[in-house]
């Protein structure tokens, strides 16, 4: 079966226009990564489910669901004439199984074993922050402006705080900062598809609005509480101005991809682990709940029920 795309990120964008540009972006980076597996310029290989099954059997099976996602995206596109509808209910159920898998492991609680050696714990990413903190202690904050080593020193003590404590996803990237008398001049459609660190008198918040369920949610305002992140966040604004929050070396703002790397870069440098926003935000809420975790499993146990219908049906609040 010939398949014919001539441009990956218009096709897919032109039959769903709702998708954020960089989840087009991601399935555009999937399907490329396809084609070099294949050793091809063409895409007559997706016309064989059996032989991309085959191909990218040797990945994690979250890559591969990954793969298939973005395979199902691109058909669904191309298929107006519905001459892919057999095309893509294969890749489908492919999808589909890998999904149930993924489901089984997240309700098991157990780490994978992809992750398990760079899960890191409360106490190594704190150890890390304070190894920071002593490096940044030879460093004058208000020489300015900095060498390139000593903002991304700096840079990289404000991202861990970061991640230690309000751990989104790679949504800090591309993030700019502004005075809340200059967002308010903003019209919607300026502030509507970046992320903000909206600066105030007596406040700070992020305002997200490029981010992974934008879509169902719609912006997202989300004040900054821990009075140590305020302090460390204005320090770093004085140092790096306002506008793009975190760059690269070269000073232009840290793409999603790039800020990923930036962690993975210092987190193993610093505690020999590569970790990823991922990794962070687990540590993060392993760290608050696993204790509760097993009280709900070891009461609703006694009870007679599952942990989900003890949070859903016995916990309540009062209104």
């Amino acid at each position: 079966m010939k398949i014919n795309v001539s441009n990956i990120s218009e096709s897919i964008s032109e039959a769903r226009p709702n998708l954020k540009t960089n989840t087009i972006s991601q399935y555009e980076s999937n399907l490329n990564k396809l084609k070099k597996i294949f050793e091809t310029d063409t895409w007559e290989f997706l016309s064989d489910p059996d032989k991309v099954k085959e191909k990218i059997s040797h990945l994690h099976f979250t890559s591969q669901r990954n793969h298939y996602n973005a395979i199902i995206v691109l058909l669904m596109a191309l298929n107006a004439s519905k001459k892919y509808d057999k095309l893509i209910a294969e890749y489908g159920e492919i999808r589909d199984e890998l999904n149930d898998k993924y489901i089984e492991q997240q309700k098991s609680g157990v780490i994978s074993e992809k992750q398990a050696p760079n899960l890191a714990t409360k106490a190594e990413i704190d150890l890390m922050i304070k190894t920071i903190a002593d490096q940044l202690k030879k460093v004058d904050l208000k020489e300015l402006p900095l060498s390139k080593k000593d903002f991304a020193l700096f840079q990289l003590y404000v991202l861990v705080n970061l991640y230690s404590k309000m751990p989104l996803r790679n949504d800090f990237a591309e993030m700019e900062s502004i005075k809340k008398a200059n967002y308010n001049k903003l019209s919607k459609d300026d502030r509507k598809d970046k992320n903000w660190l909206l600066i105030e008198k007596n406040k700070l918040s992020f305002i997200l609005n490029n981010y992974k369920s934008a879509g169902t949610y719609g912006e997202k305002i989300i004040p900054i509480e821990d009075a140590s992140l305020k302090k460390i966040l204005r320090s770093f604004i004085k140092v790096n101005g306002h506008g793009v929050l975190f760059k690269s070396s070269t000073g232009k703002a840290l793409t999603r991809n790039a800020l990923s790397q930036f962690l993975l870069k210092f987190t193993k440098k610093y505690m020999d682990k590569s970790v990823s926003s991922t990794m962070f935000r687990k540590a993060y809420l392993s760290d608050k709940y696993a204790g509760m975790k097993e009280e709900i499993k070891n009461d609703a146990f006694v009870m007679g029920h599952s942990p989900a219908v003890a949070m859903s049906t016995y916990v309540k609040t009062a209104e």
